[in-house]
């Protein structure tokens, strides 16, 4: 499916089973015996704005071109929209992923990727043929076992800041270009957080990289994908220098929210949605402890007794 006149995606899943493997082909799905990795071809689809006024001002072109960025939302039961999978939380699985995409734009995973190779797309058909420019294709890191809500995949024009924790795990902050500066916060905080995170549940974090994205016009508040959390702008994005107290601590706190889902929901995941409860009920509680202990000034324990407490009693 050809997104404009200049771009054609098109993701590779990679799956190993042991006899039936569906296959899906340019007509209709075929089943076949195999033990090799199969390769399902999906069509990516990116959110295009026209308005290029509209779009200078939210990605921050300066010539005012068009801006791409494509993101998954897959909880609570999308995953199975995108690959034929057992789409519940408590059917946990390994994934293996390769995206191909314009070689300009940057591309994300739950897991590290490297460019595997880069080559020309031209698209022939009986009328004309085209060349749609340079693209790449990103393989992916094996995931640790999770579950299908998890998985995510960005592609985008973005930039980002980055930091490592104490453990030299690699946090970045990506964003709209020119928004990068209001990111730092961010990347600091969770870099901050994790460490935290590890000494006081006594378990490493288990992923080698922590990316965060501030999505633009982003449905949820924000999504703990592993390894690949997403965000509205507002959550994520803070200028030190500009910014009230207030709002910094709100987008800390948001942080150390999904942050505490590493390991409260993706570690350690409910059976059936009836218990989502406790994903959410612990990630709560842990959003001020660990802000308290990243922000001792702050006196955020305070904020969530004044909040809470009083207001439920």
């Amino acid at each position: 499916m050809s997104i404009n006149e200049k771009y054609t995606q098109l993701v590779f899943f990679v799956f190993q089973k042991k006899k039936k493997t569906l296959i899906r082909n340019s007509k209709d799905f075929i089943v076949q015996d195999t033990y090799d990795p199969v390769y399902i071809n999906i069509l990516f689809f990116f959110f295009y704005i026209k308005n290029k006024l509209r779009i200078k001002k939210f990605f921050g072109k300066i010539d005012g071109d068009p801006a791409y960025c494509g993101v998954t939302q897959f909880e609570a039961t999308d995953a199975r929209k995108a690959l034929p999978c057992w789409d519940e939380p408590s059917a946990k699985s390994t994934f293996t992923l390769e995206l191909t995409a314009p070689s300009d734009l940057v591309c994300l995973s739950n897991m590290p990727g490297m460019i595997f190779f880069k080559y020309l797309f031209v698209c022939f058909n009986l009328v004309e043929t085209k060349i749609f420019g340079s693209v790449k294709t990103v393989v992916f890191d094996k995931s640790p076992i999770m579950s299908t809500y998890l998985l995510a995949w960005f592609v985008g024009e973005f930039e980002c800041v980055e930091s490592k924790t104490n453990r030299n795990i690699m946090v970045r902050v990506w964003t709209q270009i020119g928004k990068k500066n209001s990111a730092i916060f961010a990347c600091e905080t969770a870099c901050k957080c994790l460490d935290f995170y590890e000494k006081y549940f006594e378990i490493e974090y288990p992923l080698p990289k922590c990316d965060m994205i501030a999505v633009p016009d982003f449905a949820a508040g924000a999504m703990e994908n592993w390894g690949l959390i997403t965000y509205r702008e507002i959550a994520l994005l803070a200028d030190k220098e500009k910014t009230s107290i207030r709002q910094l601590r709100y987008v800390a706190i948001v942080v150390c929210h999904e942050l505490a889902h590493q390991w409260f929901g993706n570690l350690v995941t409910m059976d059936w949605w009836s218990q989502l409860w406790l994903n959410e009920g612990f990630a709560c509680f842990m959003e001020y402890l660990s802000s308290a202990a990243v922000f001792p000034d702050w006196r955020v324990l305070f904020y969530f007794f004044i909040l809470f407490l009083i207001n439920d009693l």
